[in-house]
């Protein structure tokens, strides 16, 4: 979706799209503060806010907290593949603090919606 100008209209078209008794299941990018030169590079026209989507769906998840973290403490500076190799180490620890402060933020935000 953050790749997407129109998503709005496309979450949309995508929820009206699925059969009763399934899954729309949505991941994107979270926190319009930690918009940087790295979306900016990977092509995303935004980061997102629970208000966002909140418009549409209730059940919101934020995670990966550690991957917020870096995300703040970040140095743009330093090569790409370098933080992503830290950020996918430190995935085990992340889920486990996700859980401990009951996702009360993280680097993405999760919509699983069933119709």
């Amino acid at each position: 979706m953050e790749h997407i100008k129109n998503d709005k209209t496309e979450i949309l078209k995508a929820f009206k799209s699925i059969k009763k008794n399934r899954y729309l299941i949505i991941n994107v990018p979270a926190f319009s503060h930690l918009y940087s030169e790295f979306d900016k590079n990977v092509g995303h026209h935004k980061r997102y806010e629970k208000e966002d989507m909140r418009i549409i769906f209730k059940d919101l998840r934020y995670y990966d907290s550690i991957g917020y973290i870096l995300s703040l403490l970040s140095d743009y500076k330093k090569k790409i593949q370098q933080k992503i190799r830290v950020w996918d180490f430190l995935i085990p620890f992340s889920k486990i603090i996700d859980f401990l402060i009951f996702n009360l933020f993280g680097k993405s935000l999760l919509v699983v919606i069933k119709k």
